[in-house]
Parts: structure tokens; C-alpha cells; sequence
């Protein structure tokens, strides 16, 4: 939700004892039309000189599989106008891997997405971009497959109250099952549960 297709140079390494490396340079994520053609200011939100990059690994021990992954990504924001000091930059993290055993799989992952976008004065308020994390189990026999997930969405707010910034969280609990009728055919069923509520900081700081 960064880059889109924005024009990049991307680099993927050859995977070496199971790891793999890759990286990508988006020098600015959007352009605007004008009465001149196509023309690119510095104060129109877009993302300029942003770098990607990230490591996976993938293996298997005896009948257990193990992935692993890690990215990260830094980039200038273009605010309003056109000073790089009134919006934080761009700046997210990610880690996530997932076991797998006998038709069993069992995945995590978590996402920090810092201060990206947030105003300088709200960031000194305690407000952030929010994180999330996830946690999910599967089982798969022949066509057959059932799941069953865990998330947890959490963002601080910015406040000038003795009391605090006040968070924002929204949990989902989900459960899936499919079938596969034939290649690249596949009958999904999800139901989820989904809870959005707000509180303040100083009440969870206190439980």
C-alpha cells in the first residue's frame, strides 16, 4: 500500500542454504497531471526515495518445515507543504514465520508500522501509526483444508489530556474451511468475529 506500481528497480539474490535476500528502490511513488504533461511535485503526500528490503529463509528438518521472513521500509514523505519536518517518514517493520507438520501448519506474524504518516505535533502526543500481529493454525488432508485465526490491530491516538493518548484496537477471530474441486478451483467458507473499541492508555496501563 506503499509503493503500488510505482516504477522501482527490484533485486531478488539467489536462495543460498535456504536464505534469500531481496531489495527494491521506488524513487517517487506517484506522479500528477498538469497543463504541461506529467509533472511531480514535492508536496502532493506521495513517498519519495523509498527503500525496501527484506530476508527469507525456508527449510526442512527431517518432516518439519520452517519459513521465516523479515522486511523493512523507509521512505520521505511529501506533505502538504513541502517541508519533510511537519510528517513523520515513512518507516515500517515485519516479522513473521510459520511451522509446518504432517498436514499441520502454524504461522505468526507482526507488522509495526512506527509513525509513519503521523504530524510531528501528534507524534509528540503520544499518537502512532499502530502494529498489528497474527497468529493462525491450519489443517490440510487430500482437497480438504480448515483454518482457524487470530488478529490484533493497535493504534495509539494523540491527546493532550493528563490521562493520555487513547488507543484504538480491533480484534478479528476467524474460522475458514475449503475444498478444491479441481487445480486452480477452490470452495471457500470463512466466518469471523470482528471487535473495535477505544480506550485510554492510563485504564490499560491499570489492568
Amino acid at each position: 500500500n506503499t509503493t503500488n506500481d510505482a516504477t522501482k528497480a527490484t533485486y531478488f539474490s539467489p536462495r543460498f542454504a535456504g536464505f534469500q535476500l531481496g531489495a527494491s528502490l521506488t524513487p517517487d511513488t506517484g506522479t500528477a497531471s498538469g497543463t504541461a504533461g506529467l509533472v511531480d511535485t514535492d508536496n502532493d503526500g506521495d513517498i519519495e526515495n523509498v527503500m525496501s528490503y527484506a530476508i527469507n529463509y525456508v527449510g526442512k528438518f527431517d518432516e518439519i518445515g520452517v519459513g521465516l521472513s523479515f522486511t523493512g521500509q523507509e521512505g520521505d514523505i511529501e506533505d502538504a507543504v513541502g517541508s519533510d519536518s511537519t510528517v513523520e517518514e515513512l518507516s515500517i517493520w515485519h516479522v513473521g514465520g510459520k511451522v509446518d507438520f504432517a498436514g499441520f501448519t502454524l504461522g505468526a506474524h507482526y507488522n509495526d508500522f512506527g509513525e509513519t504518516s503521523i504530524t510531528t505535533a501528534n507524534a509528540n502526543n503520544g499518537a502512532d501509526a499502530g502494529s498489528t500481529w497474527s497468529v493462525g493454525l491450519g489443517y490440510q488432508a487430500g482437497p480438504w483444508g480448515v483454518s482457524a485465526w487470530y488478529t490484533d490491530v493497535e493504534k495509539d491516538n494523540a491527546s493532550t489530556s493528563p490521562a493520555g493518548a487513547t488507543q484504538s484496537e480491533l480484534t478479528r477471530i476467524g474460522f475458514g474451511a475449503g475444498y478444491t474441486v479441481a487445480p486452480g478451483w477452490v470452495m471457500k467458507a470463512d466466518l469471523e468475529f470482528i471487535s473495535q473499541i477505544g480506550r485510554d492508555t492510563s485504564e490499560l496501563q491499570s489492568r
